[in-house]
């Protein structure tokens, strides 16, 4: 049944679909974009980063953030990390190119 998702995600990993929601973040004050880059800096690092939009679970995305911490990242570069994160999400649940957030529950 075609329910209109695209397939596989567009192709997207993380990293692509986080750099190409904040290249669309035009007009945004220093501070936020210095935040967005802090942002994709993380996940060029991560594995997760370079996993396929379509593939990642709830999860998949809980033990990513227990990983985080277990690096020694704090609570608010944390934070940091899912407020963009779970909008980019969103956006991808918006766009047909998956079915759910995986980033949708409360930290």
């Amino acid at each position: 049944m075609d329910d209109g998702i695209v397939p596989y995600g567009g192709g997207l990993t993380v990293l692509q679909l986080v750099t190409k929601y904040v290249k669309q973040k035009t007009g945004a004050r220093h501070n936020t974009m210095a935040n967005y880059n802090f942002v994709i800096n993380v996940i060029k690092k991560e594995e997760f980063g370079a996993r396929r939009i379509d593939k990642i679970k709830l999860s998949d995305m809980k033990e990513w953030l227990i990983k985080l911490q277990a690096d020694g990242r704090g609570d608010s570069s944390i934070h940091s990390i899912w407020g963009v994160v779970k909008p980019v999400f969103q956006i991808a649940v918006d766009d047909d190119l998956i079915r759910k957030n995986p980033f949708e529950f409360q930290l």
